[in-house]
């Protein structure tokens, strides 16, 4: 009797430990296939970037004998070099930049404000304000009324159009959501300390709001860098104001030259051939890198933000 109790204890471990390493062996083939599943992935999304960044250091010739880039033989920045001794592409850079930071901080400041207002039921035509807001997530005046209204303000061959233009309902969402969770008791104290309005709006709400307000910053700074269509319907008559994705496009799609350069450059660099591949790419990744450098600094606050934003409305 005790020998057949010994026999299925052992029976049971066996298969126990057979179950634990069949259990084991499932685990790391999922583990190996996910790995190399993600390695490939990885470089589908980052071979690109890679190719142009390579294609815009390497000479015509190099180019045309190599299919696959991985690094240049004899790297150059003579393209880099190419977009930067003209006026219009330093020009076009600084506009852009102009008009990322300035739109930015319009729609902060704006949204921000109006959306603290708005978590105070008490503020007079406070339903009337959430309608009107509220209505505009359903029915738009569209692109030709907006024109149409830039065009009387005389705001047309400006900047205005394309940096008041930037504010959405949804960041005005975002934000209130977010600041609906601060717990009133925080504004109740300060007012009981004499605090002001202003004074709990700029040292209270804003430094706990941190992290919606990184992530409208990165949504409304990116979609402003990366605009060209305001540039082509306000700046009709003013070439000097096209936008850095405008100049852009012109030299990708409409594969043109950037003005006043090829003279200039031949006389830097004589017998070097005015290659567009190369010109195209370095203008890519130049317009590509200052969204690259600022996002890791808003990264940390991205999931935080969106996550904290979206829990109560």
């Amino acid at each position: 009797m005790d020998d057949n109790n010994n026999n299925n204890m052992n029976e049971a471990t066996d298969t126990r430990g057979s179950s634990r390493r069949f259990s084991v062996g499932k685990t790391n083939a999922f583990d190996v296939f996910n790995i190399i599943f993600f390695i490939v992935l990885g470089f589908i999304m980052v071979y690109p970037i890679w190719s142009v960044l390579m294609t815009s250091l390497i000479t015509p010739s190099e180019a045309a004998g190599r299919f696959f880039i991985p690094w240049p033989r004899n790297p150059t920045l003579h393209w880099y070099r190419f977009i930067f001794i003209t006026d219009r592409f330093p020009r076009s850079f600084l506009i852009t930049t102009v008009v990322t930071v300035a739109s930015t901080l319009y729609t902060l400041i704006l949204t921000s404000t109006f959306s603290y207002a708005l978590t105070k039921k008490t503020v007079p035509g406070y339903k009337l304000f959430v309608t009107m807001i509220t209505i505009t997530m359903f029915f738009g005046g569209g692109l030709i009324p907006y024109f149409m209204l830039m065009r009387d303000l005389q705001l047309v061959n400006t900047l205005w159009p394309m940096i008041i233009g930037s504010i959405g309902f949804f960041n005005f969402v975002m934000i209130r959501a977010f600041i609906s969770q601060i717990p009133e008791g925080l504004e109740e104290s300060a007012t009981i300390d004499g605090a002001n309005e202003l004074t709990i709006f700029f040292r209270i709400i804003i430094p706990l709001s941190v992290p919606i307000l990184a992530v409208v910053t990165l949504w409304t700074a990116v979609g402003n860098w990366n605009a060209w269509f305001g540039s082509v319907l306000y700046l009709p008559r003013r070439p000097d104001l096209h936008v850095l994705q405008h100049v852009l496009r012109q030299l990708l799609v409409d594969n043109a030259t950037i003005e006043g350069a090829d003279v200039e450059f031949r006389r830097q660099f004589e017998g070097v051939h005015i290659w567009m591949g190369g010109v195209q790419n370095a203008a890519v990744i130049v317009a590509t890198v200052p969204i690259l450098v600022v996002y890791p600094f808003l990264q940390k606050y991205f999931v935080k933000g969106i996550y904290l934003g979206s829990m109560k409305g």
